[in-house]
């Protein structure tokens, strides 16, 4: 995924739907998912452009701001910015 495969997970998934007769609706489902998204897993192109790609950032800035709108929704509370 991260170097922007999602067309061979697809390929993947739907060959295993031979060796795992019981669970195939569900790996023909998210073959599908990756085949119909693929354009917008292209990772690789999305790193190598210098976009951030993971949720560990985003999650950071959540919690960021998280805790400043926090802080501004109480009364008499004053927000002290630290390096």
């Amino acid at each position: 995924m991260f170097e922007g495969h999602a067309d061979q997970i697809a390929t993947g998934l739907l060959q295993a739907v031979q060796k795992h007769p019981t669970v195939a609706d569900g790996l023909r489902r998210e073959a599908g998912y990756f085949r119909h998204n693929q354009a917008r897993m292209q990772y690789q192109e999305l790193r190598e452009d210098g976009f951030p790609i993971g949720s560990g950032m985003v999650e950071s800035g959540c919690n960021a701001f998280a805790r400043v709108s926090s802080a501004l929704a109480c009364a008499g509370v004053g927000l002290a910015l630290s390096d």
